[in-house]
């Protein structure tokens, strides 16, 4: 039957829902202003001009750097002048404490997502043009011996974060919420083991690091948002009788693999020759003849009740789990990163959704890609990594297959698989956490010392 709701197939328990937020209480309008209005210099390629500089570190040692001298004090709060009425927006979003794109409801999403993108687009932005001044105010507050205003700054960064992470929240934006935070403790952190800061300070720092924090119901809550806003949307955009020609293009190609328009895009981006794009097109290429092979025949290959149903039910399971735990005393949180029927182990890894298609095959530029991804992430841990490299044999295809025709509605499972990744907000808050016990715990250390 012909489904135009795919919400309504959902546990009740997980469809967030909006309470009304008037505008004079929406951050979203002055900080909209205010990302649009920020005025910064151009910064150097190798990073060594000075606001490149105050902000993350001496591009050689990566160790922080402080404003020494008179010129750069007067740069820095010429700057600052500058940005004044921007810094006047950012805090007046402060001040109002809740965040959200005011189109935003369901009824508004559209094909596109582009409401809930363009709230996204004010949290992106905000982290690197707006962090940038906050950063330079707080330093230059230092340089002045001004402590008490540096203790304020730095608690903006700690309730801007809050802010994010506690309003309507994508993922993609509670993570950028949780990066203001963990910024924030980090500088409480360095500030606390550097100077010998007034009992009064400590106090208001250490009550602000315990009063801002992110809850497991922040996290379910990030989570039922994107399920509503995206993937319940995504799914919805699929006709609910469509050939297999129809599904396979319209869910493999645009939902969940990078398409052949994607990884041009970002080839483009980097920089890469022509031989690596043809590359690029090769490996997309034969991804989808693969993946044609696997698919084809399915007896079910997609129903959308059923996919709405089971996205709902793995988002309830994985609440209840979350909610049952100790996690909010040890600050370890349940992943909820299951695999259920083991579909990705029945997949083959080179075929698997979210594997960036510059790390397939065995050619120089696939190499290349994933000895840079080596470098920086634990590639033992990553199921699949190894048999990237290598190509599935006819044998493992046809046994995938054949595995794959027992499971009912196996892309529905995947999209829910791939769309609902609570493991994201997990991290980053377990992250979060270790940052705000470190200063906590220094902070109390101190305190009993003056």
């Amino acid at each position: 039957m012909p489904i135009s709701r795919p919400i309504e197939f959902v546990p009740p328990e997980v469809v967030y829902r909006r309470e009304p937020l008037p505008d004079e209480r929406n951050a979203w309008f002055p900080w909209k202003e205010a990302v649009e209005a920020v005025s910064l210099p151009e910064s150097n390629e190798d990073g060594t001009d000075l606001i490149s500089r105050l902000f993350w570190g001496d591009p050689e040692s990566g160790e922080p750097v402080n404003i020494e001298t008179d010129s750069e004090r007067a740069y820095v709060a010429e700057l600052l002048e500058r940005n004044r009425r921007v810094l006047e927006l950012v805090d007046e979003g402060i001040r109002r404490g809740r965040f959200w794109s005011p189109d935003c409801e369901f009824e508004a999403v559209r094909d596109d997502n582009v409401s809930l993108l363009e709230s996204g687009d004010v949290v992106f932005r905000l982290v690197p043009r707006v962090r940038t001044l906050l950063a330079l105010r707080t330093k230059l507050a230092r340089a002045q011996r001004d402590l008490d205003s540096v203790a304020d700054r730095l608690i903006d960064f700690l309730r801007i974060g809050n802010i994010i992470c506690t309003s309507d929240s994508s993922s993609i934006d509670f993570i950028l919420g949780v990066g203001f935070q963990m910024g924030g403790y980090s500088r409480i952190h360095r500030l606390v083991s550097q100077e010998n800061l007034p009992r009064h300070i400590l106090q208001r720092l250490l009550s602000a690091t315990m009063d801002q924090h992110v809850t497991n119901e922040d996290v379910i809550r990030c989570v039922c948002v994107d399920m509503v806003y995206d993937g319940l949307n995504r799914i919805d955009q699929v006709p609910e009788s469509a050939d297999f020609d129809t599904v396979f293009e319209h869910v493999v190609r645009l939902h969940y693999y990078n398409d052949l328009s994607t990884a041009l895009f970002f080839a483009d981006e980097c920089g890469e020759d022509s031989d690596s794009v043809s590359t690029l097109q090769q490996q997309i290429e034969w991804r989808r003849e693969k993946l044609r092979y696997l698919l084809e025949g399915h007896p079910c290959l997609f129903a959308k009740k059923k996919t709405a149903e089971f996205f709902g039910q793995q988002v309830l399971d994985w609440a209840k789990r979350l909610r049952a735990s100790d996690s909010e005393s040890n600050g370890m949180l349940p992943s909820g990163n299951d695999d259920p029927h083991g579909i990705f182990k029945i997949w083959p890894a080179q075929l698997q959704p979210g594997v960036a298609i510059s790390l397939l095959g065995d050619s120089d530029f696939a190499r290349e890609h994933r000895r840079m991804v080596e470098e920086v992430i634990d590639t033992e841990a990553v199921e699949g990594w190894q048999q990237w490299a290598n190509p599935p044999t006819d044998a493992e295809l046809e046994a995938a297959r054949g595995e794959l025709r027992a499971i009912d509605n196996p892309i529905g499972r995947m999209l829910v698989k791939t769309t609902m990744n609570p493991i994201i907000g997990v991290i980053s808050t377990n992250q979060l956490r270790e940052y705000s016990r470190e200063a906590i715990s220094l902070l109390r250390e101190r305190l009993g010392q003056v």
